[in-house]
């Protein structure tokens, strides 16, 4: 029968295999201790201590108006009442205003400004909101459909800047560029507050003081990193809800650094005040080439909370380091807090010979301090990573070597296993052939029995003086023919290979 080919495919393909999980697997392990531990060396070095702003002093003049009578305010926001004409809609549809503030969504459909409508008012969608006085925004009309998809009116972002008036009427046409606004009125003084008993006992400091309580106060300092694929002539940004990093105005959002050695990693740090944090810091990342941008559209807002809040990591005087992972992915890797402090202190001790105690810095619950040795530790560790990845790196390539030799033994033992098939092929066909040859043999030797027994009986004619001449050369003529066919059949055995 046939003989079994070898299976090339399974060998090779087994040790590919092996060989990519050995290198993914200690590639991934080396690659966030490599960069976490340039990070943190980079930022030891380079970055300036961080300083906590100190707390306001109140002025005389305010101090001198906390005992008499309190000046008047000016309202901070302004009544804006939208009015769209949108004749497009179906029973069940909703039209929304959907922008960069937070009134408007931050341009999430959730929290999106929702628009009505009357049988009588129809097709004339309105709405109202209240919105800090100056206040720039970009944002678009969106039809919500019965079925929850979204519509989105062409163009660009609609803008606008809200006025200095008790209210402003804004007027415009879905998918129709261009807005009307009519200000409602000029900005009525309203009467502030008197101080509270306590703060004016205590003077004016006191009711600064009394203000800031309950709520952190200083600066942290918050490093962002992401994984981001780029193409030529993007680079990418983060974007949230502290002036820092734009106040999600793409175009004041905080640029990420990436380079030969970290790229696809970006990343960038920024100061936060952490007066300015209510809540919780939200932020995502973006890509931007010119004018244009890709957020992150696929995640909810990613977060960082303060220390006063549960799973809080951001606080006064210590660094906050963010890993998000993947670009538009919520698969944080790592949050860490080191403490900014230790540089401050001894640069402290080495200018001056005076003694000072200073209270350690509070490390929110399950983060932890990383210190220079502990930099130096890692790095070392890296280096010993490097090396143990080259060498991997060796063997995936010595492997490939033997592969590559075990194919090409593996395709020469298949074409000579082709090669004796062929030649099995043929014998069988020769083996044939001679088979018919053989039996025509038997039938010439019959024919040449029948021809003697005639040529007996031609002899006995003879005797009777009749002509012989013909049978006689029938005779011979056979007797060539079976020579011949003799000699066929023995240089035929002579050629096929002897038997085992």
């Amino acid at each position: 029968g046939e003989p079994e080919k070898p299976d090339m495919k399974g060998k090779g393909s087994a040790v590919d295999d092996s060989t990519d999980k050995l290198l993914q697997e200690a590639i991934r392990n080396i690659d966030q201790l490599t960069n976490v531990a340039r990070s943190l060396s980079q930022e030891n070095v380079a970055k300036p201590p961080v300083k906590s702003p100190s707390r306001p002093k109140v002025q005389p003049k305010m101090m001198m108006q906390s005992k008499t009578s309190p000046p008047p305010t000016m309202p901070s926001s302004c009544r804006v009442t939208f009015k769209l004409k949108n004749d497009q809609t179906q029973p069940g549809d909703t039209v929304l205003a959907i922008g960069s503030v937070g009134a408007l969504g931050l341009w999430k459909p959730d929290g999106a400004l929702k628009f009505k409508t009357d049988a009588k008012s129809f097709p004339i969608w309105t709405a109202e909101v209240s919105l800090p006085l100056g206040t720039d925004l970009d944002f678009k009309f969106v039809m919500q459909r019965s079925s929850g998809d979204l519509q989105w009116e062409n163009g660009d972002n609609r803008k606008l800047t809200v006025p200095k008036a008790a209210g402003v009427t804004v007027e415009g046409g879905f998918g129709q560029g261009g807005l009307k606004t009519k200000e409602t009125g000029p900005v009525a003084a309203a009467p502030a507050a008197s101080a509270p008993p306590a703060a004016a006992a205590a003077g004016g400091g006191g009711a600064v003081e009394s203000n800031q309580r309950g709520s952190s106060s200083g600066t942290a300092r918050l490093h962002f990193r992401v994984r981001c694929e780029t193409q030529k002539g993007e680079a990418v940004s983060v974007c949230g809800s502290l002036p820092t990093i734009g106040s999600w105005n793409p175009k004041s959002a905080l640029p990420l650094k990436t380079s030969k050695d970290e790229y696809p990693y970006w990343s960038g740090s920024t100061d936060v005040a952490l007066s300015q944090v209510q809540d919780m810091l939200r932020y995502k990342y973006l890509v931007k080439k010119g004018n244009e941008q890709k957020w992150e559209d696929a995640i909810a807002d990613r977060t960082v909370k303060p220390e006063n809040k549960p799973k809080g990591v951001l606080a006064p005087g210590l660094d906050t380091f963010v890993d998000d992972g993947h670009f538009n992915q919520l698969q944080r890797v790592c949050t860490y807090v080191r403490d900014s402090s230790e540089q401050r202190q001894r640069a402290g001790a080495q200018s001056t010979a005076i003694t000072t105690t200073q209270s350690p810095a509070q490390v929110p619950a399950g983060m932890q301090l990383v210190s220079l040795d502990q930099i130096r530790q890692w790095e070392a560790r890296v280096t010993e990573l490097e090396g143990e990845c080259e060498e991997l790196r060796e063997r995936a390539k010595s492997a490939e070597t033997t592969v590559d030799a075990l194919n090409r033994d593996l395709e020469e033992e298949r074409r000579q296993n082709e090669e004796i098939m062929h030649q099995m092929q043929f014998v069988e066909e020769l083996l044939t052939r001679m088979k018919k040859m053989e039996d025509q043999v038997t039938n010439l030797e019959e024919t040449k029995e029948v021809l003697v027994t005639r040529s007996e009986s031609m002899g006995n004619l003879q005797d009777m003086n009749v002509p012989t001449n013909r049978g006689t050369s029938v005779v011979e003529s056979i007797d060539k023919g079976l020579t011949g066919a003799k000699q066929i059949l023995n240089n035929i055995n002579s050629k096929l290979p002897a038997k085992t």
